[in-house]
């Protein structure tokens, strides 16, 4: 199995029941967000080979396609983020980190739409790739709720904490 060292987990939870087109609108408005926040947006051969894309944009994990590797870090991080998920929403990995800044940029801008309530957000980091070290990292893991104000000080203080989940809430609502 392959393992990969990095993961980047989004959980978008709706405000309310969504419809099934909320979904396709949501679904593409963050793949197309999300993609603009990448280095590869700039590149043709990033963008139109699917085993080049595969092993950095978005995916479903319960349906991650024809070139996507599901690792022992996804299994593992699928269920926890599973849980959180009581309502409408949906939830996507990638096998890549984004950048700081382009995560904060990508939290305001989804946190924007009235039809999104909240939005979990990890980065998993692990430089030795050990499978039997995924499901150790489950239990290290801290879940922290913060306003969306002050998840994006804590990013420009640069105190972001790989492997943290964190619980982004609208400002109004927490």
């Amino acid at each position: 199995m392959v393992i990969y060292s990095t993961h980047l987990c989004i959980l978008i939870y709706a405000q309310n029941n969504w419809k099934d087109k909320d979904y396709e609108q949501f679904s593409d408005m963050t793949l197309v967000d999300y993609l603009g926040k990448t280095e590869h947006s700039d590149c043709e051969v990033c963008l139109t080979c699917p085993v080049c894309r595969a092993d950095w944009e978005l995916f479903d994990p319960e349906n991650p396609g024809e070139y996507v590797q599901f690792c022992e870090y996804c299994e593992v991080l699928l269920p926890l983020l599973k849980e959180h998920l009581t309502g409408d929403g949906f939830i996507l990995f990638s096998h890549r980190l984004v950048k700081l800044d382009a995560l904060k940029q990508f939290i305001d801008f989804t946190l924007s739409n009235k039809k999104i309530k909240k939005v979990f957000v990890i980065q998993q980091y692990d430089p030795n790739r050990k499978p039997a070290k995924a499901t150790k990292m489950l239990g290290q893991i801290k879940h922290q709720e913060l306003k969306q104000s002050e998840f994006l000080t804590l990013i420009e203080a640069e105190k972001f904490e790989y492997n943290n989940l964190y619980e982004v809430f609208k400002d109004k609502y927490y």
